[in-house]
């Protein structure tokens, strides 16, 4: 039973450290990969910007709109990432649910062959007295037998003497 506690003990601290590093590093690698999308796409608009500020027909609104656009867009990104890794993490959590419940019934199933063992020699002997007195009731009928039969042999030798 002590090694079946400690290896569920190991598969739940398992799952609470490494589960939680590695939301940790997910979701600090999503903010730095969005912080780089957004800081790239300022530069971009600052380098339109200025492309467009020597042109005579400059397209302000246009560019601010686009910008505007892959901004939401790289925001938008944030929980369609939290879903996935929402969806991944139930993937593991049920892993190691599967990995517990295996564990929990290993254990169940070493305690239930324990029990019956224990109940076996617990048993064995009162099993053997009953089995002895068994066997000496069997031994008294078949000499009762013996000596009926017997009796009855006597009784006819002593009818036929009678006649």
């Amino acid at each position: 039973m002590r090694d079946a506690r400690s290896g569920l003990m190991s598969t739940l601290d398992k799952a609470r450290s490494v589960e939680f590093q590695r939301i940790d590093r997910a979701v600090h690698n999503w903010l730095i990969v969005i912080g780089a999308y957004e800081i790239v796409l300022i530069i971009a608009a600052v380098v339109a910007a200025i492309s467009l500020s020597g042109s005579q027909n400059a397209n302000w609104l246009l560019l601010l709109l686009i910008v505007i656009v892959l901004a939401l867009v790289g925001l938008a990104l944030i929980p369609l990432r939290g879903t996935l890794m929402e969806q991944a993490y139930g993937r593991r959590m049920l892993g190691v649910e599967a990995e517990l419940e295996q564990a929990v019934d290993r254990a169940a199933q070493q305690q239930i062959k324990i029990g019956t063992q224990l109940r076996a020699d617990a048993i064995a002997p009162f099993l053997r007295l009953v089995e002895a007195q068994v066997s000496q009731v069997d031994e008294l009928k078949q000499q009762l037998d013996s000596h009926e039969r017997g009796l009855v042999a006597l009784e006819k030798e002593l009818g036929g003497l009678r006649e």
